[in-house]
């Protein structure tokens, strides 16, 4: 619940975004989560390696797509059908 709670606070950005703002800082993960992630993923509270971290900001960004009932979309999600397209 203290997770979800967090995840609630995170403010959406303004729409449409541009491009140039689409980076892996679009969206700030609340560092509760990332720790939560890192000790579920792999054991341990410190930064893993690079794989980890895009792992970690995947799962991530999927887990407040969920929680805010996709009122908040992650550059991930945003940027995948444009490449597609």
């Amino acid at each position: 619940m203290h997770l979800r709670g967090q995840l609630k606070t995170v403010k959406a950005k303004s729409w449409p975004p541009q491009p140039d703002e689409l980076h892996s800082g679009y969206i700030k993960l609340p560092a509760s989560l990332e720790t939560f992630l890192n000790i579920l993923l792999c054991g341990e509270t410190q930064d893993g390696t690079r794989k980890l971290k895009r792992i970690v900001q995947s799962i991530g960004q999927d887990c407040l797509y969920a929680v805010s009932g996709g009122t908040i979309i992650p550059a991930k999600h945003i940027l995948l059908p444009w490449g597609v397209k």
